[in-house]
């Protein structure tokens, strides 16, 4: 069933995150830093509030992912937005491994890499019923249309096929696709 979802390009999971915090930060020019986090799972990207002047920044902010594949990485990248988004550390997982050495919803703190520093965040993870796929897909092919109808263009089935099925397409109840939900 997951197999033939991820095959038709059909999320199998949402993953909810709240990403809690940030300690021990470090700037490479010793100044306090006003970091914000890059939240990116598959073809998402999402971003979190800029916190200003601080090396241990809390944002307690949630986020609403769909899992397309298992093999999906999710990559926490800390920047300085005062430093022309300086990298400050990066944390990055597979779905798959979150899943291997948590349940299916856990607390997590791990080292940020190529800087210093921890982060915080807790995850939730559910499987996608089939009716909701169903109705993401039935969402898909109506934005599809929605969308040759507009450009004059081929008809819903070369938009389905493209890799990105979900630019510019709002919310179908229930679902957000890689938004931040707060």
């Amino acid at each position: 069933e997951e197999a033939q979802a991820m095959a038709n390009g059909l999320p199998i999971g949402h993953l909810t995150l709240t990403i809690n915090r940030a300690t021990g930060l470090g700037a490479a020019d010793d100044h306090v830093c006003s970091p914000l986090m890059v939240i990116t799972l598959g073809e998402g990207t999402n971003y979190t509030s800029v916190i200003p002047e601080s090396r241990d920044p809390e944002w307690n902010e949630d986020f609403s992912l769909q899992i397309f594949s298992l093999e999906d990485l999710l990559l926490l990248r800390v920047h300085d937005k005062d430093e022309a988004g300086e990298t400050l550390g990066v944390m990055k997982v597979k779905v798959r491994h979150l899943l291997t050495h948590h349940s299916r919803e856990a607390q997590v703190r791990r080292p940020l890499l190529g800087g210093s520093g921890d982060v915080e965040f807790f995850f939730r993870y559910r499987t996608i019923t089939d009716r909701e796929r169903e109705e993401f897909q039935q969402h898909v092919e109506a934005e599809a249309l929605r969308h040759a109808s507009d450009q004059g263009g081929p008809a819903a089935s070369s938009f389905w096929g493209s890799s990105s099925r979900l630019e510019g397409m709002s919310a179908i109840p229930g679902f957000s696709f890689a938004s931040q939900a707060s």
